[in-house]
């Protein structure tokens, strides 16, 4: 019974372990994402192009702001 109990609290370490390496992983393509993403709007603010919105990562949106005709937001899928 007592080796059961800590298969099942090995487990969950893995399980964590891995939970956390998903989440430093989601974080770290946000941040890459959102350098690419900013050439492409510094570039086109650049050469007189509208932006209407510049997001990081697509789907809902989690915040928002708007700074003159710009829309910024970050979104919940990377």
């Amino acid at each position: 019974m007592i080796y059961t109990f800590l298969g099942f609290v090995d487990f969950l370490k893995g399980a964590g372990d891995l939970i956390l390496n998903l989440l430093i992983f989601g974080v770290v393509l946000g941040v890459i994402v959102g350098i690419h993403e900013a050439g492409h709007f510094f570039f086109a603010r650049r050469g007189g192009i509208l932006c209407r919105e510049y997001a990081i990562g697509m789907g809902p949106v989690l915040w928002k702001k708007k700074k003159g005709e710009t829309m910024y937001s970050l979104r919940a899928i990377p």
